[in-house]
């Protein structure tokens, strides 16, 4: 009609519906913003000798030699704190005082969160390996929403995303200048578009397999999705999910097929000696299976005992562990069995504990055990409808209105 600007008209819904669903989103920001924000100034904890060896890699980013790099650095200021640790150890047997240059072989492929880290070292300096850390713990919340809001309500996901960015184990191992964040983070979004994958067709191949890429450059996370996909292309028996697995599979080849790797025995044997640089070339499997039940029982009274340590976080991790625990058994036994999106997450569970199985049982304050904060976030929304379902009616229809699915 004349006088009538359609186009304006269009902009202007267009608008209304995309700032609703960005509020969640912005949410779930604005929670790790608040949590993160003291650690953006604060001094850089380089409390993990692995933090040591990946500024090394960004030195060795940068031109210099890694190796002298390594040796320079855990003789710095920087390593001051781990030295300390072993003070009263004799100087031959002393790891950070005389570190292990062989120990290069578990860093090998991963460049990619140490080359973000050199690309801003002229703004942040020593800061940025944690900055970087820090910035994908930022993503980590909205990432997890997305991942929920494909069968969840907006009020369920901003609820689960946000209580496991929360946990502690998430926050102390992202609030480090280390890559752990960063495998969570591609971990989450290569399962997203893996559901997308399967529920909108192969137009999502391509960031699929930029993802396991990239996951490959940055630790031993893209097992998790790689797993799943493989037992839904078994499951199914579809060239849709067959080119999904096949694709993943052929992205995480180049990697430790160019830069190197450890093997699983080499890194079971360092992990179950006690991180002793001898076993690694002379401990075989007789030693690594002697070994692994003593260690894992002792992973397992850490884990289970870990909350006893957070003052007055503890009551409210046990219950968080509780409704996670039965959302797992929802998810496991009564999630609807043919939807690729449930399917996608119980086989993420069994890929988490192939990778957690391979990379050895030890105490690490729940850092490896952060493999499984994807399905557990899916948990956590499922027995969250649960308690939905007593709520008074209208609240019931708010939190348990689900997303349309199959909106391309």
């Amino acid at each position: 009609m004349p006088g009538i600007n359609v186009d304006s008209g269009r902009a202007t819904s267009g608008w209304r519906r995309t700032v609703p669903s960005l509020l969640p989103i912005l949410a779930v920001l604005a929670v790790a913003g608040v949590v993160s924000a003291p650690h953006w100034s604060d001094p850089v904890p380089w409390v993990d000798p692995d933090a040591i060896w990946y500024q090394a890699r960004v030195e060795a980013i940068k031109g210099h030699d890694q190796d002298a790099a390594v040796k320079r650095l855990f003789a710095g200021p920087i390593a001051a704190e781990l030295r300390s640790y072993e003070a009263g150890t004799p100087v031959s047997e002393r790891q950070f005082t005389n570190p292990w240059l062989g120990a290069r072989r578990f860093f090998d492929r991963r460049w990619l969160v140490p080359a973000m880290a050199a690309a801003i070292d002229p703004l942040s300096g020593i800061r940025s390996l944690l900055n970087v850390s820090m910035f994908a713990y930022m993503l980590l919340g909205p990432a997890l929403y997305l991942l929920l809001r494909r069968r969840f309500c907006a009020v369920t996901s901003v609820v689960a995303a946000s209580i496991c960015i929360l946990a502690p184990p998430v926050r102390d191992h992202s609030f480090i200048p280390m890559t752990d964040s960063w495998g969570l983070l591609l971990e989450t979004l290569a399962l997203l578009v893996a559901c997308l994958t399967l529920e909108r067709g192969n137009r999502w191949l391509l960031p699929w397999v930029a993802l396991i890429l990239a996951l490959s450059l940055t630790r031993d996370n893209h097992i998790i999705p790689l797993v799943a996909v493989i037992g839904i292309a078994i499951q199914q028996r579809d060239r849709l999910s067959t080119a999904l697995a096949a694709s993943g599979v052929v992205a995480a080849i180049p990697a430790p097929l160019i830069l190197g790797t450890a093997s699983v025995r080499e890194n079971l044997a360092y992990v179950l000696s006690g991180f002793d640089r001898e076993a690694v070339d002379h401990e075989g499997w007789g030693f690594i299976l002697r070994e692994y039940w003593p260690h894992l029982k002792d992973m397992l009274h850490a884990d289970l005992t870990y909350g006893l340590d957070l003052g007055w976080e503890t009551y409210p991790w046990y219950a968080g562990l509780a409704v996670a625990a039965v959302g797992l058994l929802l998810l496991i036994k009564w999630a609807p069995s043919a939807d690729p999106f449930f399917r996608l997450m119980r086989y993420s569970i069994l890929g988490a504990v192939i990778l957690m199985a391979v990379a050895g049982p030890q105490d690490s304050g729940l850092r490896f055990e952060l493999v499984f904060l994807p399905p557990i976030a899916v948990a956590l929304a499922l027995a969250g409808e649960k308690i939905a379902n007593v709520l008074p009616g209208d609240l019931r229809a708010v939190a348990m209105r689900r997303p349309a699915r199959e909106q391309t």
